[in-house]
């Protein structure tokens, strides 16, 4: 018969793993993985993968909320964004990028959980209608340095038609499609976050918790915003009976109740809600947007309490946009007449993403009533139902998404009854130019002659055919109005002032611009030129597209509130002087090409270009902005001699001042590493800089720090530096400590922020006992840092590393060595052996789930020691009983002593020769057994609780209240963290349990 079970076995091995080699079979993922083992500290990364940024934000809060009730001790996810965003500063470093292990240590957590949305798609068909949404999870464990569990979901929802019923009393309470369909996916979200906490495998709950309050669903017509003044926020959850709701907005500290509704209808509830067992009630709550509140992006959260039990908090999906602000009027509002149609365009001062969208009114100028023409997105509208000469007023009014109306601009406009008029001969006499002849075509070569001025009327429209020029001689006075600017246009164009002249040419909101050339329908780039040699002009509030402005010798040129862009080079000095303020450069090749030209360029901006500035000369910039470029990136765009003066840009502008900050964070966080050859070369870049004589300092320190024995350098104001070659004449170790500035604000001591710094784990279990002046006098020096930004980051603290490494070990927060190598319960390889003299005359076997000891079995156990170490061994069992096996009270056991040396492996129980025998399970019927090992006898006083809760071998009673298994776990974890590692534990399961002992 015995022989047929080992057949029997010998045949299902062989066949399962021919299924594992064919792929039928997976095998279980993390089977490997003891609960003692599992992560304990664990953060939820951001979702990645398919949908929305919304989308898989939600995913990842459902995954949070679902995860609140676990053994895990969850990173808060606000914390986990915001320790993120500074890791990340990095560009080079990604979630997708970042070795796991190296972001678990970053993060200070033992476990990682990787969120990713594989699919979110909805289709369409006629009357049907699908929602799917799957996801895949792996669980990282730092342990183990690897993924020990992984977790793949799916979820569709089919109806005729996208289902109003996740929520059914949103039907009531909520008409926007978009939020039914938003609540298909957030149920379909919940429920897959809700299968997987489930299923993920825990580690063993230290402390006993509360049941916490039961929410099925929570959802808000978040997406219906932004919001505006009247409009309401409203917060739907499904949830146990008799629970008191507040909700809030994470940017207030508000609380706005929410009310439980009595649902006599089955028909009030969700389906999830309906198939649940134990009953549920609805509660709902709305916040009506007062005038005034303006929210850019917050998050709603729900305080959920039950009875007089501590509140929990639920996050709701989706953000919440309130803006009650009218965008800001449009500016630069121009019109461009002709015969029987206009152009109007102007500028918003939205914001590029603000979406806005401008309603276009006119009235004729006599009636003075407007109607409405059209509500657009662009910024230019033409209006082609018109009569010729007559005048018109038109009105736009910008309108952001939240439907806000900002004010009206206004401009008034007469369409034209006369032109084109012809340009072709030279002007030698003084001419008005109305705005009623345009276009104005000048053909060939046109000059204005010496003396004669020439003026051209607001709203005026000159037209260049192609190749043409017009020479100025004399001067023209070109002044337009911001709501009727002069035109000037054409295909390879140019105007020259070519001579000195006592006059002085304007040119005040003219828009130049060089035509695309049509060539066999073809359209090729075309460039306008504006030359002056030996002229004065000044440009006001004129926008130049595709047209170089030239200087030349003699030329004196000003320039003010002018707009250059998509030029092959807009401004060219190649002699004479030339100002510019308040202007900008964008979308051009180079913007500004400097030969030997004095030039003052103030309080402009230079964006999109593909070379900012080109000099032979030196360049001193002040007031100038740099808005689309980054410090190291704007040094590409800048060629030749150039001189930025950044203090005289605001923070959000100073390009410099943002590099040095980012610099500043990358190397606090190489200091808190003790990385020093990273700090030292962050530190060395910013020096080239900021010409600070304490960066020198710092700098030198970290290469003593880096190479202990090195010679120090002779610098001056040595101030750290001679604190470290003090500790070094001392025989001491120097070491430099980096704390942020809220860790100070809020702990009020170094000792105290240090450790919830450096050891945030062990301060959050709050065992080991903390004075908070502990490590104050290992703490010798205190250096603020963060030069060259407005605000502090935190302080470098230089510690005598020895002081600090004995001080930390006396409170616990530095461990011992392991003590322990292993503890493994084994069992002879026959059963019959149990009773003979020779019970391992034929090996062994391992003891585990899948091998366990039969009730008339037999077992011994194997301790093998790290070091030497006082042993002590116990056994409890699920009634409660705790006994002492070594040291041994008893004489049953035949170990004679508990002290046990390095790599010693001692088996218990011993016979007179002090060789391996067994233990019968009917005598020692216990489901698991313990390794406790001292370092040295002062770590005894650790062990006292646990001894007082054992009782020795031979003792038929217990000595003491019963433990059960979880408390005597979890008073060995104390003792382990309270001494520092010097008791340090192991414990392994006792195969199978006697059945009456499991009862």
């Amino acid at each position: 018969m015995e022989k047929a079970v080992r057949d029997f076995r010998w045949l299902s091995s062989l066949l399962v793993s021919v299924l594992l080699v064919s792929g039928l079979v997976q095998p279980v993922q993390g089977a490997d993985i003891s609960p003692e083992s599992l992560p304990r500290y664990v953060a939820v990364l951001p979702a990645l993968g398919d949908g929305t940024e919304g989308e898989r934000n939600d995913l990842h809060l459902a995954v949070n909320n679902a995860l609140g009730a676990s053994n895990f001790e969850l990173l808060k996810p606000a914390s986990t964004q915001q320790l993120l965003e500074t890791i990340f500063l990095d560009e080079s470093l990604t979630l997708e990028t970042m070795p796991a292990k190296q972001l678990a240590e970053r993060l200070r957590v033992d476990g990682l959980i990787y969120v990713e949305m594989v699919e979110i798609s909805k289709i369409y068909v006629a009357a049907y209608a699908q929602y799917k949404v799957a996801i895949r999870i792996k669980f990282y464990s730092l342990q183990h340095d690897r993924i020990i569990w992984e977790h793949e979901d799916s979820e569709t929802e089919r109806e005729g038609g996208i289902s109003a019923d996740p929520l059914s009393f949103l039907a009531t309470a909520i008409s926007s499609s978009r939020i039914l369909t938003d609540a298909v996916r957030l149920q379909l979200t919940d429920v897959l976050a809700r299968r997987f906490a489930k299923k993920v495998p825990q580690p063993q709950a230290l402390f006993a918790k509360a049941k916490p309050p039961e929410i099925v669903s929570a959802l808000s017509n978040a997406s219906e915003g932004p919001f505006t003044s009247g409009d309401e926020i409203r917060v739907l959850v499904e949830a146990e009976p008799n629970l008191n709701i507040e909700f809030q907005l994470s940017n207030s500290d508000r609380l706005w109740p929410l009310s439980e509704q009595s649902t006599k209808k089955s028909g009030e509830l969700s389906a999830a809600a309906k198939a649940h067992k134990s009953p549920l009630r609805r509660y709902t709550g709305r916040f009506v947007v007062p005038k005034g509140l303006n929210v850019d992006e917050a998050q709603i959260s729900l305080q959920v309490q039950r009875g007089r039990e501590k509140p929990i908090t639920w996050l709701v999906p989706g953000r919440v946009v309130i803006d009650t602000r009218p965008p800001k009027p449009v500016t630069s509002l121009n019109a461009l007449p002709q015969a029987n149609l206009v152009q109007l365009t102007w500028q918003s001062q939205g914001d590029e993403s603000a979406q806005e969208k401008y309603m276009i009114e006119r009235a004729l100028k006599k009636s003075g009533k407007f109607n409405r023409l059209a509500i657009i997105e662009l910024t230019e509208f033409e209006d082609d139902t018109l009569e010729p000469g007559n005048a018109y007023r038109y009105r736009v009014t910008p309108i952001d998404p939240a439907g806000n109306r900002g004010r009206s601009s206004t401009v008034q406009v007469e369409t034209l009854r006369y032109g084109p008029t012809s340009i072709d001969k030279d002007i030698g006499q003084n001419v008005f130019y109305k705005a009623a002849g345009s276009p104005y075509q000048i053909s060939g070569a046109v000059n204005i002659l010496k003396d004669v001025k020439v003026e051209f009327e607001p709203g005026s429209v000159i037209e260049f055919m192609p190749e043409s020029s017009l020479t100025v001689l004399g001067s023209i006075t070109a002044k337009g109005r911001p709501s009727e600017p002069i035109i000037v246009k054409g295909n390879r164009w140019q105007i020259n002032h070519t001579l000195p002249s006592p006059s002085l040419s304007l040119y005040d909101h003219i828009h130049f611009r060089a035509d695309a050339n049509s060539v066999e329908g073809e359209k090729k780039p075309s460039e306008g030129l504006i030359r002056l040699q030996q002229a004065r002009v000044e440009l006001g509030n004129c926008t130049l597209t595709g047209v170089q402005l030239q200087l030349q010798q003699g030329a004196d040129a000003k320039v003010s509130k002018c707009h250059f862009q998509q030029a092959s080079v807009a401004v060219a000095l190649h002699r004479g002087k030339l100002s510019v303020k308040d202007s900008r450069f964008v979308d051009n090749q180079l913007a500004l090409d400097n030969h030997s030209a004095n030039a003052d360029i103030s309080k402009s901006e230079f964006a999109g270009n593909q070379r900012h500035i080109q000099t032979q000369a030196p360049l001193k910039l002040s007031g100038v902005s740099f808005p689309k470029d980054d410090f190291i990136g704007l040094q590409q765009r800048l060629q030749g001699h150039v001189e930025i003066d950044w203090g005289s840009l605001p923070e959000s502008q100073n390009l410099q001042a943002q590099w040095l900050q980012t610099l500043w964070i990358q190397t606090t966080e190489a200091i808190a590493e003790q990385d020093w050859r990273s700090a030292r070369k962050r530190l060395s870049q910013a020096s080239k800089v900021m010409a600070d004589p304490r960066f020198e300092d710092l700098i030198e320190s970290l290469y003593l720090l880096q190479n202990p024995a090195a010679r120090a350098p002779d610098i001056k104001n040595p101030r750290l530096l001679s604190s470290i070659l003090k500790l070094r004449e001392q025989g001491k170790r120097a070491r430099l400590v980096w704390l942020p500035l809220e860790s100070f604000e809020q702990h009020k001591s170094f000792t105290l922020s240090y450790l919830h710094y450096y050891h945030a784990k062990l301060m959050a279990d709050g065992i080991l006992r903390v004075d908070p002046t502990a490590l104050e006098p290992a703490m010798l020096l205190r250096e603020e840092i963060g030069e060259g930004i407005d605000h502090d980051l935190g302080a470098l603290f230089l510690v005598d590393e020895d002081m600090m490494q004995v001080r930390l070990k006396n409170l616990g927060f530095i461990r011992q060595p392991p003590l322990l190598k292993s503890l493994q319960l084994v069992k002879p390889a026959r059963k019959q052996l149990c009773n003979s003299a020779g019970p391992w005359a034929y090996g062994e076997q391992a003891v585990d789930g899948a091998n366990p000891i039969d009730d008339d079995g037999c077992l011994s156990l194997r301790v093998t020691a790290a070091r030497d170490l006082d042993l002590y061994l116990f056994a409890g069992n699920q009634m409660g009983q705790f006994v002492q096996i070594l040291p041994d009270q008893c004489q049953e056991t035949g170990v004679l002593s508990n002290r046990v040396t390095a790599q010693q492996t001692l088996a218990v129980p011993q016979n007179n020769n002090q060789q391996p025998t067994v233990a019968q399970r009917r005598e020692w019927p216990y489901t698991h057994f313990f390794a406790v090992g001292l370092a040295d006898a002062s770590a005894s006083r650790y062990l006292a609780p646990i001894l007082s809760q054992s009782s020795a071998l031979c003792q038929t009673s217990q000595n003491g209240e019963k433990a059960s298994l979880k408390q005597i776990q979890q008073l060995l974890y104390i003792a382990d963290k309270r001494s520092g590692g010097n008791l340090q534990w192991m414990m392994t399961a006792g195969g199978a349990v006697p059945s009456q002992a499991q009862e």
